[in-house]
């Protein structure tokens, strides 16, 4: 049985970089503007797996746990390419769900030259987990689960929580946009949570501002990441600790978030202290940036025990 279960999204992400991409300011905001029916010259055009269910399953893996992944996907080509790359990573398929009458997601992802992107996503499968996809036993067999978005399915996730209430497995969260809004407008009483490590970035954390004493009561550990300007750990009873992140050559920002909180779970699980877990993440999601795609950068245990 698997040390850790990922739960979430399972993409086919297209990378496309171009020197010729147009950026413009406009209120603040970086926009990209390409004339309408023009043919555009790429630099490269590379095809890797994404989605945070399969990004932190590898990640986990990467750090020596048994992993197994819970998504959705469809019966096609894209499923396929998905299916082999988490072969190909030792994790263990057993509990992916195959619809024929869906399509596996994928993405579309722009590279600026300076790393930054934007993403055209069509999720299609991978936000369809439903609650009778979810493998219960193995759930609470598990030692640990890391829950990333799931597209707003929110009887699904109030399901998982529940099990894993009943079973005491350990529980990492990363949500999404869908099941932030949701927080914010129906509260934390009816989603039954049960989370031990919470992880969001600045603007999530914004979105959820009125509930941020109550998630402090119930959550011992929330992390909360601000991009290049680091972030900060929000202990129980403690002051923030908080972190900076270290100037790099940003090839790719896809995956950065999933590659600093496998490593900072991973480090916790490991039973590292908060601050070895906080270098851990910020040293696996620097590594993951300076590759195309959000799996070829991450590190194993012996690289981030050794730097």
């Amino acid at each position: 049985m698997p040390d850790v279960i990922t739960i979430g999204s399972a993409l086919v992400d297209i990378f496309v970089s171009s020197p010729d991409f147009q950026l413009r300011e406009n209120d603040g905001n970086v926009l990209v503007c390409q004339r309408f029916g023009e043919k555009l010259e790429l630099d490269s055009l590379v095809i890797e797996t994404g989605g945070a269910g399969t990004n932190t399953a590898v990640g986990f893996q990467r750090l020596g746990f048994r992993v197994g992944v819970v998504a959705e996907l469809g019966m096609d080509a894209f499923s396929d390419v998905v299916v082999n790359d988490l072969v190909k990573n030792q994790v263990e398929t057993t509990w992916l769900v195959k619809e024929r009458k869906e399509q596996t997601g994928g993405s579309v992802i722009l590279v600026s030259q300076e790393g930054g992107r934007t993403v055209l996503v069509h999720r299609g499968a991978a936000s369809l987990l439903g609650v009778e996809d979810m493998p219960d036993k193995a759930l609470a067999s598990a030692r640990w689960l890391h829950i990333s978005s799931i597209g707003g399915q929110m009887p699904t996730l109030q399901h998982i929580f529940k099990r894993a209430r009943q079973s005491s497995v350990g529980v990492s969260w990363n949500p999404g946009s869908p099941e932030l809004r949701w927080v914010a407008e129906h509260g934390l009483s009816e989603l039954g949570l049960k989370c031990d490590v919470l992880m969001v970035n600045k603007e999530e954390w914004q979105m959820i501002a009125d509930h941020h004493a109550q998630l402090q009561r119930i959550v011992p550990e929330i992390v909360v990441t601000d991009g290049k300007q680091g972030g900060q750990v929000l202990l129980a009873g403690k002051e923030p600790q908080k972190y900076e992140a270290p100037s790099v050559n940003s090839v790719d920002d896809t995956g950065a978030g999933d590659a600093f909180a496998t490593a900072y779970v991973g480090a916790r699980l490991l039973e590292r202290p908060v601050s070895t877990a906080i270098e851990w993440g910020v040293a696996n999601s620097a590594s993951v940036v300076q590759k195309v795609g959000a799996k070829p950068g991450l590190l194993s245990r012996t690289d981030l025990e050794t730097m």
